[in-house]
């Protein structure tokens, strides 16, 4: 199936999808769609598809549940949407770098090797890391020093960005630095020691969080319930699904300001 990041718009978008569903799901046709999505009549989603009729907004809505879109895919078509109907020049500019934010959710992601996992490991390093993605960052490491507040001195500052160089996790192009990647997963044999030194190392940033910062700069929350842990796959796919969805909704590639989710689901 064709994702939203290679689509040329939501027409094509729509009528693949359509299309698929009916190849996979021997029950699923035009009127099961039209029945799903809430519309009287499929001929609109016709028209829609074969470029026709422009979208609303509150169609885009009703074509996304008789299509079983995900979040994030619903949010990407709504912001398509937007973009076509919005002639405001400033609008359709903020509605550009939302489109970005989301099409870099979709791009595939690259292996994050046992070596860079390490690494990252260390929040110092990790927040380096990821500054080289906000819109203002400057390679230089009085600047990143600043933006470290004081946590590390400028010649370890120095040494964390020969590292990160050197390690494959920045790659210079153009005299510009680039993260290895938006997305990146782990392979399958990775040592899971270091998968467990980050988790520890970040739950620790959250307790030092309660001392550290304000209720203006961080969220704090849990909630306690039985379950019954025969269903510890389903949370993992919600909880997966509401990271790509926070993430795709909140990112902001202008701020300097590193944040860190972090969340946890475990028997008492």
């Amino acid at each position: 199936m064709q994702s939203p990041n290679t689509m040329s718009n939501y027409c094509s978008f729509l009528k693949e999808r359509y299309d698929t569903l009916k190849l996979t799901k021997p029950a699923f046709s035009a009127r099961f769609f039209a029945k799903k999505a809430g519309i009287s009549s499929f001929s609109y989603f016709r028209m829609v598809t074969s470029a026709q009729r422009k979208l609303s907004p509150l169609y885009a809505q009703k074509f996304a549940k008789g299509l079983s879109l995900s979040n994030t895919e619903t949010k990407y078509l709504l912001k398509m949407v937007e973009l076509e109907h919005n002639p405001d020049q400033v609008a359709r500019q903020k509605i550009l770098r939302d489109l970005a934010t989301f099409k870099r959710r979709f791009a595939p992601a690259e292996l994050l090797i046992s070596n860079h996992v390490e690494i990252l490991s260390d929040l110092s390093n990790l927040k380096i890391y990821l500054l080289a993605q906000a819109t203002t960052f400057q390679n230089k490491s009085q600047w990143i020093h600043r933006k470290l507040k004081g946590t590390l001195s400028l010649s370890e500052v120095e040494n964390r960005i020969k590292k990160l160089v050197t390690s494959g996790l920045w790659k210079i192009e153009d005299g510009k630095v680039r993260a290895l990647a938006p997305v990146v997963r782990t392979g399958d044999n990775l040592n899971e020691v270091h998968l467990a030194q980050t988790h520890s190392n970040i739950l620790d940033a959250a307790k030092a969080s309660i001392r550290t910062q304000s209720a203006s700069q961080r969220v704090l929350g849990a909630r306690t319930f039985l379950f019954d842990k025969k269903r510890i796959k389903e949370v993992a796919t919600r909880i997966e699904e509401f990271k790509a969805d926070l993430e795709s909704e909140f990112e902001d590639l202008n701020s300097e300001d590193v944040y860190e989710l972090q969340l946890s689901f475990f028997e008492l």
